[in-house]
């Protein structure tokens, strides 16, 4: 973010363009005060802000992974169950075969 003066003189903290749209917050607008300069404690409120979402970004990064990891094992368990199921028919299959040929 920068510190910019409008054609006025006043200050306010605008948004890169380049973030705009992206889920950044944007500081267009100016927060006057009687004297004309921003309010005191607000270049620490867009810090923490901005860490905050760092933090936020990194956890979403995180959470990403840990989705594709588990949908990954889950499809793994999906085929180990349908090939478990394939060979549980094969093998009821046989022992029928062996069960009508000792009974025969």
């Amino acid at each position: 973010m920068s510190r910019t003066m409008d054609n006025q003189g006043r200050n306010f903290w605008a948004c890169p363009l380049e973030f705009r749209g992206h889920g950044w917050m944007e500081w267009d607008d100016y927060t006057p005060t009687p004297n004309g300069r921003e309010k005191s404690g607000v270049v620490d409120k867009l810090r923490a802000l901005e860490s905050s979402l760092d933090v936020i970004e990194k956890e979403l990064y995180l959470c990403k992974i840990e989705l594709e990891r588990v949908t990954k094992e889950n499809n793994n368990l999906k085929e180990t169950l349908k090939n478990e199921s394939m060979q549980r028919r094969c093998l009821t299959k046989c022992l029928k075969s062996i069960f009508v040929s000792l009974v025969l």
